[in-house]
């Protein structure tokens, strides 16, 4: 049995922090419902389980192709980053394509969060991407990791399958989506395209730019838009964080390319 200062628990604890992950090329994901998604996609390298765990989730890992080791409850709290551990983590290779890649194949709706720091809205945004049919997410700008343990938790393991692509250069991703043929479509509170009155323009392929609630989408990038799209909020609220704005237009695009 691993405990908490064997190599192997060592070596994967690691993974906790974005440049172990980066350097690694690996992730860890924390429990069953995560863990099936992800050995659905082959993903999988390594598990790690308590003896309770074992128990419970036997036929799971009896399915797992991959090797299982047995490890103490001190070494999953190790692994764990929540607060009450299940027992249950994997180490998870990353394919995350580039943005070239996820334009090759010719997508027709693209979900782009430019300057997402949190990583609760980012995973839910990927989820709510992986539901709606969106060929991939791209995060742009300075964002979170997607491989970040609340990201992951908040994608509900739609991570493993919605391509997420990253591009550190906002304007370098505006200029590569707009060159594949894809209209830019950004949010803002002010734009001239309501959305109700937007139909007709979403049968085109489409990226939509979402930038976060606080301070949205910087003005530069805004620009390339080919089209500025409002949300029209009859409330008295006066903004959507960017997961709930995404859901909206996610959902209009969805229904007019269906």
């Amino acid at each position: 049995m691993l405990t908490e200062r064997s190599a192997r628990v060592v070596a994967a604890s690691k993974l906790h922090r974005h440049v172990g992950r980066k350097r690694a090329g690996r992730f860890l994901v924390e429990g069953p419902n995560l863990i099936e998604a992800a050995l659905r996609r082959g993903a999988v390298v390594e598990l790690f389980v308590t003896e309770s765990a074992a128990q419970r989730f036997d036929e799971m890992l009896a399915g797992a192709d991959v090797p299982v080791h047995l490890v103490t409850d001190r070494a999953a709290k190790a692994l764990s980053d929540t607060v009450t551990p299940v027992g249950l983590v994997a180490v998870c290779e990353m394919t995350a394509p580039s943005l070239s890649d996820v334009l090759a194949p010719a997508p027709r709706l693209l979900a782009v969060a430019v300057g997402i720091s949190e990583p609760g809205n980012a995973g839910t945004l990927i989820r709510i991407a992986d539901a709606m049919g969106a060929d991939a997410v791209v995060l742009a700008g300075h964002a979170v990791d997607p491989y970040n343990g609340k990201c992951l938790r908040a994608s509900a393991g739609s991570i493993f399958t919605v391509p997420v692509a990253i591009e550190t250069d906002g304007v370098v991703a505006a200029d590569a989506l707009a060159d594949a043929g894809l209209q830019l479509l950004a949010t803002t509170v002010d734009g001239e395209v309501d959305l109700d009155e937007a139909m007709p323009l979403l049968v085109a392929p489409t990226a939509w730019l979402f930038g976060p609630e606080a301070h949205g989408l910087p003005g530069g990038l805004a620009a390339k838009a080919t089209h500025r799209v409002r949300i029209p909020m009859r409330g008295g609220a006066e903004s959507l964080n960017v997961a709930a704005a995404a859901a909206i237009c996610l959902y209009q695009s969805a229904r007019a390319q269906r």
